[in-house]
């Protein structure tokens, strides 16, 4: 029987879908992860914009409130009686806008790792 003893180059696989061809002779030649340094760059940038930000709400806080507070007697009045609730607003603010950032992030490096690429001839 001619080819008797000799391993087929391709064998047809059956699953309840579909029809594939593998090849047997197939070799993994390298099989990775992406590295996390690639969101060295992005991490620097959310940790300064995280930093500016809390420094800009705190610089402008003051002078926005007496701005605010000058524009009548009544809101003069409202801004003092209301100064410790709205320090804590600008600080939710800032713990928002942050933590959407850093939550952006992590949410990018775990799609990032979760890729897995193989290179085979």
């Amino acid at each position: 029987m001619p080819g008797a003893g000799m391993v087929p180059r391709r064998a047809c696989v059956r699953s309840c879908y579909r029809v594939a061809v593998v090849t047997l002779d197939e070799q993994e030649l390298w099989h990775g992860k992406p590295s996390l340094k690639v969101l060295a760059l992005d991490a620097l940038w959310v940790a300064g914009f995280t930093l500016a930000l809390a420094l800009a709400v705190s610089f402008v806080f003051a002078p926005a409130m007496t701005a605010i507070g000058r524009i009548s007697a009544g809101t003069a009045e409202a801004v003092r009686d209301n100064l410790p609730g709205l320090r804590f607003a600008a600080v939710v603010f800032v713990v928002f806008v942050a933590g959407s950032r850093i939550a952006r992030l992590v949410w990018r490096a775990l799609v990032l790792r979760s890729n897995s690429y193989r290179l085979s001839n």
